[in-house]
C-alpha cells in the first residue's frame, strides 16, 4: 500500500507574515497543504496567493508535459528517419505492399475468369482500386465487414460486373483470409492454453 506524508498549515489568512510564510513554505518545503481562515483579516490576500501558487504548478505541469512530448517526438522522428534511410527498408516496404496487392488483383482476375465472366485487368484493377479507397475511408468498421460486400456490388455494377459476380470474387478473397487467419487464431489459443496450464 502507498503511504504518503501530509503536512499542514493552519490560520492562512490570519495575517500577511502567516500568509508569506505558508507560500513560502508550500514552494520550498515539505507543506502540501494549508487550512484558510475564510472572515481572518487578511483572507484576501491569502485567495490570491493560492490562486498565485496554483497558476505556477500548473505552469510547471504544462512545461514538464511539453518537455516531455517533445522528447517523445523526437525519439520518433529520429526512429522514423532512420528507418527510412536505412538500407532502403522503406522502399523495400512499399514495393513488397504493392506486389501483395497485384497479387490479390491477380487473384480476382483469376476467379472471374473461372466463374466464366472474364474481365480486362485495367477493369480488374480499378475495381480494387476503389474498394481499397472505400475500405480505407471506413477504417473504423471492424474487419471491414458490410463495407467490401456494399462497395463490391456497387462498384462493381458500375464497372459492368453482375452484383452477384462481384459478391462472388469478394467471397474467394474472404476465403484467403480466413485460411490465412484461423490457423493463426488457433495457434494463439494453444500458447495461452499453455500458458494457463503452467500457470495454474
Amino acid at each position: 500500500m502507498r503511504r504518503r506524508l501530509i503536512v499542514t498549515a493552519d490560520d492562512l489568512g490570519l495575517d500577511l507574515a502567516v500568509n508569506e510564510a505558508v507560500e513560502r513554505a508550500l514552494r520550498e518545503t515539505l507543506l502540501t497543504c494549508a487550512s484558510r481562515m475564510p472572515t481572518g483579516p487578511s483572507a484576501a490576500d491569502a485567495v490570491a496567493r493560492a490562486r498565485r501558487q496554483a497558476r505556477a504548478e500548473m505552469r510547471e505541469q504544462l512545461e514538464r508535459f511539453r518537455a516531455t512530448g517533445l522528447a517523445l517526438g523526437r525519439r520518433i522522428e529520429a526512429r522514423l528517419r532512420a528507418t527510412c534511410t536505412e538500407s532502403g527498408r522503406a522502399g523495400r516496404a512499399l514495393a513488397l505492399h504493392v506486389l501483395t496487392w497485384l497479387v490479390g488483383n491477380g487473384q480476382a482476375r483469376l476467379a472471374l475468369r473461372r466463374m466464366g465472366a472474364a474481365r480486362s485487368a485495367d477493369t480488374v484493377l480499378a475495381l480494387e482500386s476503389l474498394v481499397f479507397v472505400v475500405r480505407s475511408l471506413a477504417f473504423f468498421v471492424p474487419g471491414s465487414i458490410g463495407v467490401q460486400e456494399g462497395s463490391h456490388a456497387l462498384l462493381g455494377a458500375a464497372l459492368g460486373l453482375r452484383p452477384d459476380l462481384a459478391l462472388a470474387v469478394l467471397l474467394v478473397k474472404r476465403g484467403r483470409e480466413i485460411v490465412l487467419g484461423v490457423p493463426a487464431l488457433a495457434a494463439w489459443q494453444a500458447i495461452e492454453g499453455r500458458r494457463l496450464v503452467r500457470g495454474g
